[in-house]
């Protein structure tokens, strides 16, 4: 009677182990991005500073892609080949800047739509970039910027004596 249950213990395990298995593999081919759905758009910038296959496409703060490619083009501009919604409809004044989430966060391409009658098409181009802000270059001016104003200060007030 007690080699019964421990038959019963082993069948109910095994069967839990695969619901649990069929449960996770639903959910990531659920998850996964519907390449129908979507359309391609090309930006080329001059510097993308830790953009990576994969990172967010956003528009008004809302992920509506993802980036799917990146290659550097014969005028060492880099090509971004960009996974958007096919509902979201770009015109062609859209701009692509890289940002970052917060001061050492993940880079992101933020669309900003603009107000051009004419829109982008499967395949077009993003023809307004904005490049990534590299951090040494921030810091570099922002001392910049401070050795300057102390010079502004300090001859306002050798001229005030």
């Amino acid at each position: 009677m007690g080699l019964m249950k421990s038959e019963y213990y082993e069948i109910a395990v095994g069967i839990g182990f695969s619901v649990i298995l069929i449960i996770l593999v639903s959910f990531v081919f659920m998850t996964k991005e519907d390449k129908n759905n979507t359309i391609m758009v090309v930006a080329k910038f001059n510097n993308v500073d830790g953009l990576k296959v994969g990172d967010h496409v956003r528009a008004a703060g809302i992920s509506v892609g993802k980036i799917a490619k990146i290659s550097i083009g014969e005028d060492f501009k880099v090509i971004t080949v960009l996974r958007i919604i096919d509902t979201l409809s770009l015109d062609e004044d859209t701009t692509a800047s890289i940002v970052t989430d917060g001061l050492f966060g993940e880079k992101s391409i933020q669309l900003s739509i603009g107000g051009s009658d004419k829109i982008i098409n499967n395949g077009g181009e993003i023809n307004f970039t904005e490049d990534s802000l590299i951090l040494d270059d921030l810091l570099e001016l922002i001392v910049n910027q401070k050795d300057q104003y102390s010079k502004e200060t300090n001859q306002l007030l050798r001229g005030v004596k």
